[in-house]
């Protein structure tokens, strides 16, 4: 049986507004404060150069959405390079499902746009990056962790998951276990 929602009651003289919230944010300081989930997408942002090497105009997802179909510029993959401390090509390229020289060769071909499928992965390898970061106090655990075996992973290598989005989607459970605690 489907139900309808009773639309919410007004004060007496209060309009209802027609228009939409506004989701564009000036800063990243101000996509933080913005919602829970901002803190982790504004640090992935970071990971890739900012919203002006992404071009995109806020955090919200709808514009990471859009700035990744658009194709991520190739300069989100060399500041994502430049910010790594542990992982090296052949770690990031395993994560990505590319080949280290698929790599190089967008790294060195500074002008062109990445793919969707390869940008989104991009954007995820960031976000799990960025949340690891978090849950283990610093880059270079979370960086460290992603190349060691881990036995809530029945012994996988974080960094060996991120080749599927099921792989990528226990990692993020994972890592909100961890963020809560529970460890089993």
């Amino acid at each position: 049986m489907i139900t309808r929602r009773e639309p919410l009651a007004l004060a007496p003289g209060q309009a209802r507004s027609r228009k939409p919230p506004s989701r564009r944010l000036g800063s990243v300081a101000e996509a933080v404060a913005a919602t829970p989930f901002s803190q982790n997408d504004a640090a992935a942002s970071a990971l890739l150069g900012g919203t002006r090497v992404l071009r995109c105009e806020s955090l919200d997802q709808v514009d990471v959405h859009n700035a990744i179909v658009q194709g991520l510029p190739t300069a989100t993959l060399v500041h994502l390079k430049k910010s790594l401390i542990h992982l090296d090509m052949v770690d990031l390229g395993r994560a990505l499902g590319v080949s280290e020289r698929t790599l190089n060769r967008h790294v060195k071909e500074n002008t062109k746009r990445i793919g969707v499928a390869l940008g989104s992965r991009v954007w995820r390898f960031a976000e799990l990056l960025a949340r690891a970061t978090t849950v283990f106090g610093g880059q270079d655990q979370a960086e460290r962790w992603f190349l060691s075996h881990a036995m809530g992973l029945d012994g996988h290598r974080p960094i060996d998951l991120l080749q599927t989005s099921l792989g990528a989607q226990l990692l993020d459970d994972f890592l909100g276990r961890l963020e809560n605690g529970v460890y089993a």
